[in-house]
């Protein structure tokens, strides 16, 4: 891409991470080093002078649950797979990739394993020192590796400054590759922000418009559709005008119920039932729905979402008169079965993390 920045240098031993861990919590032993400095003389040279990354044997488990369990779901609207197969082929020559992705999955890595390791502060914050130049860069410099690693240093963790960067982020989505990915999944991000703090997404909608899963058939193509028809639906939840604008209202409602009637057949759960329908679901407040894909769980959850926030913000509720006590309880009845479908399509697809996190930000919102 015109006007990247120049390439990063990985840091001289004396600001190592290594002697930043050594100094901090004394000697270590090989293996526990964090070792993203330059390797010994024997290690192969990369063209910008500096060692191959990722040289103890940690690192390399890290990078190697990264590309087997943790990347797939972060590609689960990404049909190409560009963080599985991208990523980690140009974080052993991206610095700021490298350190963002060791951050985030020795992270994960410690949540779902219940184990400790003090790594992943160090990883983030050596990640940061490294994106706060760039970020301090004419705009023009942001390219689409800094772009994937600010989406997995908001998978870490929600990071403070890098919502500047979204509007920019939309001028990938039409460009395909890892940027276009990275557009998509900080649209999620912003979105999940915008839900939990009742804040309008910062998003801007028109390139997106333009992008190619507008005219795919796939099932990550109608994912992300959902996606999108979702965040403008927050958007007009959470935007700063307070009148009442049913015209929107009107055409945003339209626009999910065509999302719907458009979703393939092959979309719909296989096998579906309330909790009364099933003797094995007894006791349980939440629908079961098992579908085929991953993708359609995403799609149908952000659908359900969309749904909620309609009835919730139907500006007829909001409108003093008859109207309003006569629907409200309807309303009321909608946003509860929508709640249910959301988390019960989640616990029906346990092993899928995605799924959990739009039911928990989802509870969160609405508690």
């Amino acid at each position: 891409m015109t006007g990247s920045p120049p390439p990063q240098q990985w840091p001289t031993p004396e600001h190592s991470l290594a002697s930043t861990v050594r100094s901090a919590h004394g000697e270590h032993s090989d293996e526990e080093q964090v070792s993203l400095a330059r390797p010994p003389p024997r290690s192969p040279i990369n063209q910008h002078g500096s060692g191959f990354p990722f040289q103890n044997r940690k690192e390399a488990r890290y990078l190697m649950y990264y590309i087997k369990d943790f990347s797939s779901w972060i590609d689960i609207c990404d049909p190409a797979r560009h963080f599985a197969r991208e990523v980690p082929r140009r974080a052993c020559d991206d610095p700021l990739l490298a350190f963002s992705l060791l951050a985030f999955t020795s992270r994960f890595f410690c949540l779902r394993s219940r184990i400790d390791d003090p790594s992943s502060d160090i990883y983030y914050s050596k990640a940061i020192q490294l994106l706060i130049p760039a970020l301090d860069d004419p705009i023009a410099s942001i390219d689409e590796n800094i772009l994937a690693a600010i989406v997995l240093l908001r998978l870490n963790e929600e990071m403070s400054g890098s919502t500047r960067l979204l509007d920019l982020a939309s001028s990938f989505a039409p460009l395909g590759g890892l940027g276009e990915a990275a557009s998509w999944l900080l649209l999620r991000q912003d979105m999940f922000v915008s839900l939990t703090r009742s804040l309008c997404p910062t998003s801007t909608y028109e390139n997106y418009r333009t992008s190619a899963f507008f005219t795919s058939s796939t099932p990550e193509a109608m994912a992300n559709r959902a996606v999108f028809l979702c965040s403008q639906v927050l958007a007009y939840a959470f935007r700063n005008d307070t009148r009442l604008d049913v015209d929107r209202w009107q055409e945003l409602n339209t626009s999910v119920a065509e999302w719907f009637d458009s979703a393939p057949k092959e979309s719909l759960p296989y096998f579906a039932s309330l909790p009364s329908d099933d003797p094995q679901t007894e006791g349980s407040c939440f629908p079961i729905c098992w579908m085929t894909r991953p993708q359609y769980v995403l799609a149908y959850q952000h659908y359900y979402l969309a749904r909620l926030l309609l009835s919730a913000f139907d500006p007829q509720l909001w409108k003093p008169g008859p109207d309003a006590l006569r629907k409200r309880p309807e309303a009321d009845d909608n946003i509860r079965n929508f709640m249910g479908l959301i988390v019960g399509l989640s616990i029906s697809h346990p092993d899928m993390m995605t799924g959990r996190f739009i039911a928990h930000h989802t509870l969160h919102a609405c508690k």
